[in-house]
């Protein structure tokens, strides 16, 4: 398993770089939409709430959670065995 945490300020754009996902690129617009894209997935898009967490299951990675505290904290877990 291998976690990566991040910490946005802008609150925009954030993009990171795992070895089982070549890019994740969220884009938050009003903190409403959060929109995963990756080679594997090509987009997922996501209404949340309130924006407290969205969890997404997807074939390649166990879970993905996206914790939003005013959009600060990203933490993505994949599958590394």
């Amino acid at each position: 398993m291998k976690y990566v945490t991040l910490q946005t300020i802008v609150r925009k754009y954030v993009t990171l770089q795992t070895e089982v996902m070549k890019y994740v690129t969220i884009h938050a617009d009003e903190m409403k939409y959060v929109t995963l894209q990756t080679e594997v997935m090509r987009y997922v898009t996501i209404h949340a709430d309130e924006m407290k967490y969205v969890t997404l299951q997807t074939e390649v990675m166990r879970y993905v959670t996206i914790h939003t505290d005013e959009m600060k904290y990203v933490t993505q877990q994949t599958s590394d065995e």
